[in-house]
């Protein structure tokens, strides 16, 4: 080999291994899900609790014992505390919590009835949810995940009860770029996702 061939060979390495880091560079720098939601930080899944007790008696003060679960269920739902109000109307006719400033209606379903006991069913159409549930929940969900994000979210909004609404999450589990979108489902017990193909 000579000389002149060997300081091309040397130049053609360089430029090699300069391609090869600027590649590597862009694809530890590449995000795989672009311009899609914004990153969550991880906060702690909560479990707030109404801020009174029902009735010591439960079957024997009714109107306490639903004001308290239709809270309780609010609460489970929304997974964070925000100032919270109740109503129940007389005659088992439904109640209305007030969570940060939104409406939760629901409905009320008597079961059986006694003089001195009434067993009802309670359900809502739709349930309250944080924004700050969801990040959580999210985290939760996708432990090892390598980037979280989701579209905005007002702090505390009205979602329809096991069906998705409108915003989106998005996971990109791995190394490899696994991203996932993922919609928002309210239940009565938290926050669920459910993964969209794309």
């Amino acid at each position: 080999m000579t000389r002149r061939s060997g300081c091309l060979l040397a130049v053609l390495l360089g430029i090699t291994l300069l391609g090869c880091a600027v590649a590597g560079v862009r694809w530890i720098t590449h995000d795989p899900l672009g311009d899609r939601g914004t990153p969550i930080p991880r906060p702690a899944v909560q479990n707030p609790s109404p801020s009174w007790s029902p009735s010591p008696h439960p079957g024997f003060d009714n109107e306490d014992d639903m004001r308290y679960d239709v809270e309780r269920r609010t609460l489970d739902a929304a997974g964070a505390y925000r100032p919270m109000t109740s109503e129940c109307r007389p005659g088992y006719q439904g109640c209305t919590v007030t969570f940060g400033g939104i409406e939760v209606a629901w409905t009320v379903t008597v079961t059986t009835s006694t003089r001195i006991l009434v067993a009802y069913h309670i359900d809502a159409a739709a349930l309250a949810v944080t924004g700050e549930s969801v990040h959580a929940n999210l985290a939760y969900r996708y432990p090892g995940a390598r980037d979280l994000r989701c579209d905005d979210l007002p702090d505390v909004f009205l979602a329809p009860k096991g069906r998705p609404y409108g915003p989106r999450c998005y996971v990109v589990q791995d190394r490899f770029d696994d991203s996932r979108r993922v919609d928002i489902v309210a239940a009565e017990g938290g926050v669920g996702f459910r993964e969209v193909d794309e």
